[in-house]
């Protein structure tokens, strides 16, 4: 599961450096493995808004 570590990532890159660096690794991982990361296990763990 992915995450920003707010507020640090305000500090050291701010949210565009990091959506940057999340869509360049993306291609190297497998298929299916980026929607996990990025927001399916968090889905999976916690349920989506409005649940």
């Amino acid at each position: 599961m992915w995450g920003t570590d707010f507020p640090f990532i305000v500090e050291q890159t701010g949210y565009t450096k990091g959506w940057e660096i999340a869509d360049k690794i993306q291609p190297a991982m497998g298929p299916g493995l980026a929607d996990q990361i990025l927001g399916g296990t968090c889905e999976r763990l916690f349920g989506t808004w409005g649940d």
